[in-house]
């Protein structure tokens, strides 16, 4: 399973790795296999995506717009994890997410987010939007 383009770039952006062909494999392989069908989840959906914006001028996107597309793909995430089995929950280890219950804080609505839980919805969709 090759890792999809933006693995690495989103790496860079939020654990400052470097970006090369070396840390993109080690990346990868760092995540488990639902994180990593996950973003292939992600991925497919870009194809979706470009097709709803396809008439936008995407040089010039306005804040408004990229919230949407952060917000929408704050659904397919959610949706992803739901058919999972996943469901919200507070995980006692104080992080955001507990891969064995299932469970994770962040299975909320969009509107509900933190502002950097939205920035990062934000970011991801700014980084698909590179691969048009």
């Amino acid at each position: 399973m090759a890792p999809p383009l933006w693995n690495i770039q989103y790496a860079h952006l939020y654990n400052n790795v470097e970006e090369n062909e070396v840390n993109k494999e080690l990346e990868w392989n760092k995540l488990d296999t639902f994180t990593k069908y996950s973003n292939i989840s992600s991925t497919d959906y870009h194809v979706t995506r470009l097709k709803l914006i396809q008439d936008w001028d995407l040089n010039n996107l306005t804040d408004e717009r990229i919230d949407y597309l952060a917000h929408l793909e704050h659904i397919r995430w959610s949706r992803y994890h739901y058919l999972s089995n996943w469901k919200y929950g507070i995980p006692a280890n104080g992080k955001n997410k507990d891969p064995k219950q299932k469970i994770h804080i962040d299975l909320i609505p969009y509107e509900k987010l933190s502002k950097v839980e939205k920035d990062k919805d934000r970011d991801t969709v700014k980084l698909l939007l590179e691969f048009k």
